[in-house]
């Protein structure tokens, strides 16, 4: 009887460590995009309204049904179309609020300042695009330091 009891707590712990990360998240697509509106000062009303306002814009967003749990995959994609190129090790991995504050932290200046050109280029209206023109970084650019005959 004691056995049974401590293989059925071992069953029910099992199947809970599984399906913990497929309840970890409430968050969806369409939750990403009000985030994205939020960050942008977009006037939107929901999410589809979002949506529609970011494509018309000129970002290529991918087709993602609103209410779909959110996943790194898609948060991936639609920051693919946004001018951030980021990647992931696992795009099924559900993506959380604690996820979604960090990258709203780290991305949010991007999201922000991304803009499409007439020709579908995404581009950075305030600051340069993720490490794009940043061609002298961790350089000495102080033209009164030591100076070297290589470095007149």
């Amino acid at each position: 009887m004691i056995r049974n009891n401590r293989l059925r707590a071992f069953a029910l712990l099992a199947v809970a460590t599984l399906l913990a990360p497929v309840f970890a998240s409430d968050l969806t697509v369409g939750h990403f995009y009000s985030e994205i509106a939020k960050i942008r000062h977009m006037p939107a009303v929901d999410a589809s309204s979002v949506e529609a306002g970011l494509r018309a814009a000129g970002f290529k967003l991918p087709a993602l049904a609103l209410n779909k749990a959110l996943t790194e995959g898609d948060v991936i994609g639609i920051s693919n179309a946004m001018g951030i190129h980021v990647t992931t090790q696992r795009p099924s991995q559900p993506f959380g609020e604690q996820e979604l504050t960090v990258f709203s932290a780290v991305f949010g200046q991007q999201l922000k300042g991304a803009a499409v050109d007439g020709h579908g280029i995404v581009y950075q209206v305030n600051g340069n695009s993720q490490g794009q023109n940043n061609n002298n970084q961790g350089q000495n650019n102080d033209h009164q330091g030591d100076k070297s005959p290589s470095h007149p």
